[in-house]
């Protein structure tokens, strides 16, 4: 097995870590399948291209305005689309799982990703004013470019500052109560919490 494959296996195991923080934090405390977190991620993605290639933005606001707009997104999709559904299901069928949910966000992100595809078409999609990640260097046997770098490094520090926020911090110990009581039965779940009984 070749020490570029392990690496390319590394790369992409921190993107998928960064994506299944969002989604188990959205699940775990809200007890809701948010399936559309690619497609958020996905319209993130352009947006940062779009500010890069089209507005000439430098390479750290172009970061900026991709998560605002990925942001931006899933903040109206909760509460718009994800918190309604919350409630009516919650008063519908107290305790029991529904399906709509998972469709709803999973139809969004289709919706997203094909409006984005049909906007687009297919395109080569290179940030311009970030070449200087794509050069690589050597590491023995081993050929590394910035951005692999940047991609585990930001993958390990997010990951690190969400176990410290949620284990160390008063919010996070919040959080940790709150989910425990839910699991025990013992306190309404996050739909219903605010809820006279």
């Amino acid at each position: 097995m070749s020490a570029d494959l392990i690496k390319n296996w590394l790369v992409l195991g921190s993107v998928y870590l960064l994506f299944s923080n969002g989604f188990s934090i959205v699940f775990g405390a809200f007890n809701v399948m948010n399936l559309a977190h690619g497609a958020i991620l996905t319209l993130g993605a352009f947006i940062g291209i779009y500010a890069d290639n089209v507005l000439g933005v430098p390479i750290a606001v172009t970061l900026v305005l991709a998560a605002i707009g990925a942001g931006v997104t899933n903040s109206l999709l909760d509460a718009f689309i994800l918190r309604p559904i919350a409630r009516r299901t919650a008063d519908a069928q107290s305790g029991s799982h529904d399906l709509t949910p998972i469709v709803t966000t999973l139809s969004f992100g289709t919706v997203v990703v094909g409006l984005l595809t049909q906007k687009v078409k297919a395109v080569d999609f290179t940030f311009k004013r970030a070449e200087f990640m794509a050069t690589p260097f050597e590491l023995g046997s081993l050929t590394v470019s910035s951005l692999d770098l940047v991609i585990f490094v930001c993958a390990f520090v997010a990951t690190a500052l969400l176990y410290f926020a949620i284990m160390k911090t008063r919010a996070g110990m919040a959080i940790r109560q709150t989910y425990s009581l839910c699991v025990n039965d013992e306190f309404p779940p996050p739909s219903d919490l605010g809820k006279v009984r």
